[in-house]
């Protein structure tokens, strides 16, 4: 599934490191950033997790959440943040989801094939590389969202937007050096 102008965020329920969670359920109402990662104890991946662990207090002063996935077994995570912790100063302080079991959230969001299965240990960072995005759901967006290239609408910040995320945001990314990003907007 691609998502498009005006397709609803997905909502999915998953096990994450805090617990079983309905996704919109979970966002409620605050603004949420998604952000994904192919595989546990790559060094992109661990520096950007412990980056974000840094400056969660700055998204919670915000009021928006923040979560984690990536496509390893959620037993995985807990050994990963320790690593995460010790290499970065910073352990998760987030949940983080273990999209494992079928790679539901990846395949809703786009970022794996419908058709990929198997064993998610036996997968590698480079067949899952695909799954290395951010998404941004606004407040009170979640049945209503657009997608679009962060570079156009986070360069000001719109009307109803939190101040200072735009700012955020910005800095996140180029410490972050994503590749790709995906921006869930809406127009509220």
């Amino acid at each position: 599934m691609t998502l498009a102008i005006n397709d609803t965020a997905p909502d999915f329920e998953a096990q994450t490191t805090e617990g079983k969670i309905r996704f919109h359920d979970w966002i409620g109402n605050s603004w949420a950033v998604l952000f994904s990662h192919p595989k546990d104890f790559t060094p992109v991946c661990t520096t950007e997790l412990g980056y974000m662990a840094k400056i969660k207090p700055e998204f919670d002063k915000r009021g928006v959440k923040i979560i984690g996935l990536s496509v390893d077994p959620l037993e995985k995570h807990s050994g990963w943040a320790d690593d995460i912790k010790e290499t970065q100063g910073f352990a998760p302080n987030y949940p983080m989801i273990g999209d494992n079991t079928d790679f539901n959230v990846s395949k809703l969001y786009g970022m794996l094939p419908a058709t990929v299965s198997g064993d998610p240990a036996k997968r590698t960072a480079a067949d899952n590389q695909t799954v290395r995005n951010v998404f941004v759901i606004p407040l009170g967006c979640v049945s209503r969202a657009r997608t679009a290239s962060c570079l156009v609408p986070l360069r000001v910040e719109p009307e109803g937007m939190v101040p200072g995320f735009a700012v955020l945001f910005a800095r996140l990314l180029a410490r972050a050096n994503l590749v790709f990003l995906g921006v869930l907007l809406c127009d509220i």
